[in-house]
């Protein structure tokens, strides 16, 4: 009897016509023209799924049930390696033209599996059953657990030879006989066994999908979780540019006022008088400038002993004006020249106090610039004996302003600022910060 002839039930697989089966590559091409990891793909299934653990059930399953197995694309290319396949079938496989037409009939079954909506039994191209079922993620098929290569009934010789001159035109007649010489071996078994591979096969399907689905959430929530530490590293490197950019912008916005006084009191000396006090001055002022625009190109910390030799320079060039109206005092605690501060910390401060604590009192006054560390901190106060001011109340200037930002910017909450002062009583400024130590 034909296997083509059997139960009704296991019809036979579409016939691949229309296609060539000259080229043994034809269906690798088709994948590849499938894009990358489109869902189902090769590619896909290399990315989403365990295929030695799907090897693994798959063998299980082949080995108890006495069946080969496979799982395909839906184009049928294998993802795994064949379990228990039939010698008939290897062999089969070794032609070009007989490996394609397997393909596409697995491919078919997964189709007809997927249309039928269960397990689909059918007689393959070359007359053994195979049974289908599709595998199904997220609502679409990405491929196909296979079974099967059985007969149900055994044929004779004459039988076989019928079949392989009508299906196997592909091998030459001297290769067509051991060909059917290994069908006439293929295991036969009864409708129940199939029936029971068939419940069975549908069970490991959805093992399956539940495989890879775990897989493919797994996979999301790691992509996800990349993403957003990429997005955080975006954010903090957005928000240390903003921070620089702040810094630049309320560097630029101190009064340059005092350069514009300096250069006139020059002026006038240089004209009523031929001393060294305008060549001190001259010298000062050079000083102090190299340092302000040469640190203000270079980086926005400063060890702390760079800023109080700036100061004296700054207090030397403001004593011209108030000669001995102006006293001034640094005291550099041990152990804190050396540590890092913002650039032109002091400056805004030291003008402040000269320009609203000294300048406005007759008799002039004192200025107390004091560094130190307590309880592991570095304070550095700026305090004057001058008119003093509602420190509740009163607006603070431009200068004040841009040191509290920027230390903002620099220390967050790390660091205060604390302003004490009343009329006729003077003013302290204590900055206290987290010590910062290293190159600049």
């Amino acid at each position: 009897m034909s296997p083509l002839n059997g139960d009704p039930a296991f019809p036979a697989s579409p016939d691949p016509s229309g296609g060539s089966w000259n080229d043994p590559l034809l269906l690798l091409w088709k994948e590849e023209e499938g894009g990358g990891l489109s869902p189902g793909s090769l590619a896909w299934w290399e990315q989403v799924a365990e295929i030695a653990r799907l090897q693994e059930i798959q063998d299980r399953f082949a080995k108890i049930m006495k069946v080969g197995a496979i799982i395909t694309t839906t184009d049928g290319i294998p993802v795994t390696q064949p379990s228990n396949f039939t010698p008939f079938c290897l062999a089969i496989r070794e032609f070009p033209e007989g490996r394609c037409r397997c393909y596409e009939s697995d491919a078919a079954g997964g189709r007809r599996s997927r249309e039928v909506g269960r397990t689909f039994a059918y007689r393959c191209p070359h007359g053994l059953l195979d049974m289908a079922s599709p595998i199904i993620v997220e609502g679409g098929m990405v491929g196909v657990l296979l079974c099967g290569q059985v007969l149900l009934e055994r044929y004779s010789t004459p039988e076989v030879e019928g079949i392989a001159q009508r299906d196997w035109a592909f091998a030459p007649g001297h290769l067509a006989d051991p060909l059917i010489d290994l069908f006439l071996h293929v295991p036969v078994v009864d409708h129940h066994a199939v029936r029971d591979s068939m419940d069975l096969l549908h069970l490991v399907a959805s093992h399956i999908v539940g495989l890879c689905e775990r897989h493919l959430t797994e996979r999301r929530l790691l992509q996800k979780g990349i993403s957003l530490i990429q997005e955080q590293r975006h954010k903090e490197a957005l928000e240390r540019s903003l921070k620089l950019s702040q810094v630049k912008a309320l560097r630029s916005q101190l009064n340059p006022h005092f350069m514009f006084n300096t250069l006139n009191s020059i002026a006038r000396l240089a004209l009523f008088e031929n001393a060294p006090r305008t060549q001190d001055l001259t010298v000062h002022l050079a000083e102090y400038l190299r340092y302000v625009l040469h640190r203000q190109a270079h980086g926005e910390l400063v060890p702390l002993r760079m800023e109080l030799d700036c100061i004296r320079r700054y207090l030397a060039i403001y004593g011209v004006r108030f000669g001995d109206r102006l006293r001034a005092r640094i005291e550099a605690g041990e152990g804190t020249e050396e540590l890092l501060v913002p650039f032109m910390l002091l400056q805004p401060l030291v003008e402040n106090a000269l320009s609203h604590g000294i300048e406005p009192l007759p008799q002039g006054g004192e200025i107390l610039i004091r560094t130190a560390l307590e309880r592991g901190f570095l304070v550095v106060e700026v305090a004057d004996d001058g008119v003093g001011f509602d420190a509740e109340g009163a607006h603070r200037g431009v200068g004040m302003a841009n040191v509290e930002e920027r230390l903002r910017l620099h220390y967050g909450e790390a660091a205060r600022f604390e302003v004490d002062s009343a009329f006729g009583h003077g003013t302290r400024i204590r900055v206290v910060l987290p010590p910062r130590r290293g190159g600049w």
